[in-house]
C-alpha cells in the first residue's frame, strides 16, 4: 500500500513534537520531503532546511556550530593532552598540524604507520583503521561456544546464558541475572566486561530502587523525551515518576570536576552543557527535577517523600471541574505518563498471549461473487509479552484496526493488520481471531412464489476468521466454520420400519439438530461459499429457513434418505474436505443434540498430517455447539 503523503499540518505538527516551540514554521512551503523549506531559528534566523533532517532532529546550523565551538576549543597542546588521555601511547603525534577540531591530522599507528583523522573523532574513540578491521574480525569469529566460556571467564560465572539466542558478535542476547533478572546486551560488549545495568548502578541509584519498591512508587529508568536533545542523540534522566511528574538525577562527582584516568576536560564541558539541557527542559516543560549527590545517600527516602507528600497537598487544591474547553497540545501529550512502558522488576516471565477480547466492529467482507458484506465483529486480538517488559499498550491493537476499518476484508487483509499491530507493539508472536455471522440466500426445497421462482430466505452462518504470525514471521490462516443439520437417528429409523413391518404399528424415527464446526487451514483462498458447498455435498439435511407444507415434506423424504450417526456425520465430512486441494489442513467437531437422549453425541476427526491439528477439544469447546 503506497504511503500517504503529509499535509503541512501533519508535517508541522511532527516539527513541533520533535523541536517544541524553538523554531518558527510560518515561511515553511511543503512540497515533498525532497525539497528543502525555509526555517526560523529564533536566535539566528533563516535558514533552508531538509524536511525529511529536520522531522528527525536537525536543528539550526548555527546553534550547532554555537555548542561545538564550546567543545571543540582547544589549541594544540590541550588535543594532544587529550589524545593521550583518550589513547595513552599506542600512537605517534609528532606529525600532527592542528588547525580545528574537523580538519584531519596524520597520526601514526606504531603497528601499521600513517593514517589521517579529524582531531574531534580521535578525541572520541576513534583510532587506526587497520587496527579496527583487526579486531572486528576477531569480533566475527566469535562463535557461541568461545563467548561464553569467555564471557563466564571475564563475569567469574556470575551469569546464566541457557537463553541466549547466540548468531554472531553482534546479537543482543537475554541474559539472566541471579539479582535482578532478564537484561538485553549486545553480545561482544557483554564480552569485553559490560554487564547487568542494575548491578552495575551507583551506590545512590541502587538506594534511589529500593525506595521505589519499598513505598510502591511507579518509576521508569533512563527516561527519554523526544524532545530533550543532546549534539547527537536524545538525553536520559536517571529516573522518571510519572504519577508525579518528577525526574530524578543522581550526579556522581564526574559532573563537578575532573576524575583521572578516564575524563578528559572535554568529557566534563559536555556532561556540565547536557546537565543544563535538562535543566532547561525541566523547566519550559513544569517538570519538577530532583538532582543528589553521594552528600544526600542518607537522607534520600525523606526528601523524596516530602517531595511527593507536597505533590499530594497540591493535588487536594486542584480543580475538580471537568473542563469541556482543554485543548491537547503535543507537549502535554509527551508528558503524559506512560505505566506500561515503566520499569518492570517482577517476575521475569514471558506471557504467550496478551491483548483485547470481545472487541466489536462492523467490517465490510468480501464474498466470492465480487460484491461486499457488511458484518459486525467480535475480535480478540494478542500479542506475545517478553519477560523483560511490564505490559502492552492494548489500545493499539484497537487503533490499528480502526486504520483498517473502511477497507474491504478477507482473511489475507488480516496479514496486514497483524503485522501493523506486531511491530507497534514490539512483540515476537501475533494474533487475531474475526468472529462474525455470515449470511447466504437459501433457496426453498420446492415451494415458489407466485411467478414460479423458489422462495427462500437468509441463513446465518457463525465464522471465525483466524490468523498468527510466529516468531520466525511465517504467516498462517484458518477459517472456522459452522453448519447447522438434521440427523435422523439409523437404529430408530430401522426400529420404526420394524415396529411397522411386524406388528402394523405406527411408529416415528426420531432426528435431532446438529452441529459440525470446520476448521480449515489453508495458503491459496478458499470463499465461504465454497467451505458451505462442501458440507452440504457431505451431509444433505441442511436446517431450512423458508418452509412451507412442501418444503416440510421434502425436508422428511431427505432425512429419510440421508439417515446418519455422528460417527456417519465426519467420516462424510472428511470424505469432502480431503478431496479439496486448496485445503491443507481440517479439523471436524460435531454434536449431535440427541433428541431420545438427555447426553449430546459427539465425534472428532482431523486430517492427520505431521504438525497439524489435533484431536484435542475443551469441554467449553463441546458446549458451545448448541443452537
Amino acid at each position: 500500500m503506497p504511503l500517504k503523503r503529509l499535509t503541512l499540518e501533519e508535517l508541522l505538527e511532527q516539527f513541533k513534537k520533535v523541536h517544541g516551540d524553538r523554531y518558527d514554521y510560518s515561511k515553511v512551503e511543503y512540497i515533498d520531503y525532497n525539497t528543502k523549506v525555509i526555517i526560523v531559528c529564533k536566535k539566528h534566523g533563516e535558514w533552508l532546511a531538509n524536511t525529511g533532517d529536520h522531522k528527525t532532529g536537525h536543528g539550526c546550523p548555527r546553534c550547532k556550530a554555537e555548542n561545538t565551538r564550546k567543545l571543540e576549543s582547544h589549541d594544540l597542546n590541550k588535543t594532544l593532552e587529550l589524545f593521550k588521555n583518550k589513547h595513552g601511547n599506542i600512537y605517534d603525534y609528532s606529525k600532527v598540524e592542528y588547525k580545528n577540531n574537523k580538519t584531519k591530522v596524520e597520526i601514526i599507528c606504531r603497528k601499521h604507520g600513517s593514517f589521517w583523522q579529524t582531531p574531534g573523532g580521535h578525541k572520541w574513540g576513534f583510532g587506526c583503521p587497520k587496527c579496527k578491521n583487526e579486531i572486528n574480525g576477531k569480533k566475527k569469529s566469535l562463535t557461541k561456544e568461545k563467548f561464553i566460556s569467555g564471557a563466564n571467564k571475564k563475569h567469574n560465572n556470575f551469569y546464566d546464558y541457557s537463553i541466549i539466542n547466540y548468531n554472531n558478535s553482534n546479537s543482543i542476547l537475554e541474559i539472566l541475572c541471579p539479582k535482578h533478572g532478564i537484561f538485553k546486551q549486545k553480545a561482544i560488549i557483554h564480552y569485553h566486561g559490560s554487564g547487568c545495568q542494575k548491578c552495575n548502578q551507583s551506590k545512590g541509584e541502587r538506594k534511589l530502587v529500593e525506595i521505589f519498591e519499598n513505598n510502591n512508587i511507579i518509576y521508569e529508568e533512563q527516561k527519554v523525551f523526544n524532545d530533550c536533545k543532546g549534539e547527537k542523540r536524545n538525553l536520559k534522566f536517571d529516573f522518571y515518576l510519572p504519577i508525579y511528574h518528577i525526574c530524578i538525577e543522581f550526579d556522581g562527582e564526574q559532573h563537578f570536576k575532573l576524575v583521572y584516568p578516564w575524563q578528559t576536560l572535554e568529557k566534563l564541558e559536555r556532561i556540565k552543557l547536557y546537565d543544563s539541557i535538562k535543566n532547561q527542559y525541566c523547566k519550559e516543560k513544569n517538570i519538577r527535577l530532583m538532582r543528589f549527590t553521594k552528600n544526600d545517600v542518607d537522607e534520600l527516602e525523606e526528601k523524596i517523600k516530602q517531595d511527593i507528600f507536597q505533590y499530594k497537598k497540591m493535588i487536594e487544591k486542584l480543580n475538580r471541574n471537568y473542563e469541556d474547553d482543554f485543548k491537547i497540545t503535543n507537549e502535554y501529550l509527551e508528558g503524559l505518563p506512560d505505566l506500561q512502558n515503566s520499569s518492570y522488576s517482577g517476575p521475569g516471565v514471558g506471557i504467550e498471549k496478551v491483548g483485547i477480547s470481545n472487541f466489536r466492529l462492523p467490517l465490510k467482507i468480501k464474498i466470492k461473487n465480487g460484491g461486499v458484506q457488511e458484518v459486525e465483529c467480535s475480535i480478540v486480538g494478542t500479542v506475545s509479552l517478553e519477560g523483560i517488559k511490564k505490559g502492552i499498550n492494548m489500545s493499539r491493537i484497537i487503533r490499528t484496526f480502526y486504520e483498517f476499518k473502511d477497507e474491504i476484508f478477507d482473511i489475507n487483509k488480516l496479514e496486514e493488520v497483524l503485522k501493523s499491530y506486531q511491530v507497534k507493539l514490539g512483540a515476537f508472536n501475533a494474533h487475531i481471531l474475526l468472529s462474525f455471522n455470515y449470511r447466504m440466500w437459501q433457496d426453498s426445497l420446492r415451494s415458489v412464489n407466485k411467478e414460479g421462482n423458489k422462495n427462500g430466505g437468509w441463513q446465518y452462518y457463525k465464522v471465525t476468521f483466524e490468523t498468527n504470525i510466529d516468531e520466525k514471521g511465517v504467516f498462517n490462516k484458518y477459517i472456522h466454520f459452522d453448519f447447522v443439520y438434521s440427523s435422523a437417528c439409523p437404529c430408530s429409523t430401522e426400529l420404526s420400519l420394524h415396529a411397522m413391518d411386524t406388528r402394523g404399528q405406527y411408529a416415528i424415527p426420531h432426528s435431532q439438530r446438529s452441529i459440525a464446526r470446520i476448521s480449515i487451514k489453508f495458503e491459496e483462498i478458499i470463499w465461504l461459499e465454497e467451505l458451505h458447498e462442501l458440507c452440504k455435498k457431505a451431509l444433505k439435511t441442511e436446517t431450512l429457513v423458508f418452509c412451507k407444507r412442501e418444503d416440510e415434506q421434502a425436508f422428511a423424504e431427505l432425512n429419510a434418505a440421508n439417515v446418519k450417526f455422528v460417527e456417519d456425520a465426519v467420516r462424510l465430512l472428511y470424505q469432502e474436505l480431503n478431496k479439496e486441494n486448496k485445503i491443507l489442513d481440517f479439523k471436524v467437531i460435531a454434536s449431535h443434540n440427541e433428541s431420545l437422549h438427555s447426553h449430546d453425541a459427539i465425534a472428532v476427526v482431523v486430517k492427520g498430517i505431521k504438525d497439524g491439528f489435533t484431536d484435542n477439544v475443551s469441554i467449553a469447546e463441546f458446549k458451545s455447539l448448541i443452537y
